[in-house]
């Protein structure tokens, strides 16, 4: 496989990254973690990114609307080391305007701490579900009081009322968040020090969240997807937190198994799908070589395995995975070089 290097923009700090439809076209959006602003990038003109929101700083998280144009949230005002006391949820749009012209936000929500955010459609209904780091810091190290996770309707008229309730309390280093469907269900998977869990919407009519404990070691960060091939879904993780492993997690008679893992540094990406038809995961560290590397999963050894390196000493903190055109592209936040990067991918 060969890789392509195209950098986008300089943006220090770049930190998170997202993918959204804008006038019937893939869009990439990144931000960075320090004080600045959010940009965007066409998946057809790339090179030819824009700043469209000027102060998005502090922000952890990007996340579209579902089935909507030119609109999403995401968490602002979380700056390092955990500067996180005003961060909040904002909501942004295009008004209908064109890409890079007419973009307002407006914050809807405030939430000390507040570092995820995800979107997902149940029973016709969108919900966010939010997750805050903790409740208080003191400093960089104190871990005292635990984070909890938040979930409420996205509500119809934007610039209305966006209320949230609590549905899951006392995680400690409450990190990691993924939508994903297990069990031909749509769930969010929350991972934090006491483990991964998953959270099913309510049903149809009502207003309650299930919530399922799914493994117990402390994960920083999760994906899924079916690595292996073997027709069955795979948990992908970072652990613990900021950590040192990659994780492969199977489900073995509804008890999920960490049964492999990968040496990572400061482990800051996990991601795992189809790269030119083939099942891969894409792992980041920010320490050691900080590198964006591609693993595959051996069926012989039962190991993951370094299948090749997308790019070194860039330190990684968020990528978007897009396949057109016969190539994979993969958009990365490349927080150790500042610079947003578009990695092209082709035989």
């Amino acid at each position: 496989m060969k890789v392509e290097k195209i950098t986008l923009a300089d943006l220090p700090d770049v930190y998170s990254t997202a993918e959204m439809k804008m006038n019937g076209e893939t869009c990439l959006l990144a931000a960075p973690e320090s004080h600045g602003g959010a940009w965007l990038f066409s998946s057809s003109e790339p090179e030819n990114g824009h700043e469209i929101v000027e102060n998005l700083g502090g922000c952890m998280s990007l996340v579209p609307l579902s089935g909507e144009e030119g609109e999403f949230v995401a968490i602002e005002g979380f700056y390092p080391v955990f500067q996180a006391e005003e961060a909040g949820v904002v909501y942004v749009s295009s008004n209908g305007g064109n890409c890079y012209q007419g973009w307002e936000k407006k914050r809807v929500l405030d939430l000390a701490f507040v570092h995820r955010i995800e979107v997902i459609e149940s029973s016709g209904q969108l919900y966010f579900v939010i997750s805050a780091l903790a409740e208080a810091k003191k400093s960089p190290g104190d871990w005292s009081k635990p984070g909890a996770t938040y979930a409420g309707k996205v509500p119809d008229d934007r610039s209305g009322n966006w209320d949230m309730t609590e549905i899951l309390s006392g995680i400690y280093k409450n990190h990691g968040m993924h939508v994903t469907e297990l069990e031909n269900e749509k769930v969010v998977l929350i991972s934090g020090q006491e483990g991964i869990f998953e959270l099913i919407p309510p049903a149809e009519g009502g207003s309650n969240w299930e919530t399922k404990k799914l493994a117990e070691r402390e994960v920083s960060d999760v994906f899924v997807h079916d690595v292996d091939g073997d027709g069955k879904k795979e948990i992908l993780t970072i652990e613990p937190f900021h950590g040192d492993e990659l994780g492969f997690y199977e489900n073995e008679n509804g008890n999920w198994t960490r049964s492999a893992t990968y040496p990572i540094k400061f482990g800051h990406v996990v991601w795992a799908g189809e790269l030119l038809g083939r099942p891969r995961i894409i792992a980041g560290s920010r320490e050691g070589d900080s590198d964006l590397v591609v693993l595959k999963w051996d069926s012989t050894e039962k190991a993951l395995v370094q299948d090749f390196i997308i790019d070194k000493e860039v330190g990684p903190t968020q990528i978007t995975v897009l396949n057109q055109n016969g190539s994979s592209l993969v958009f990365s936040a490349n927080n150790g070089t500042g610079s947003v990067d578009l990695y092209r991918l082709y035989e």
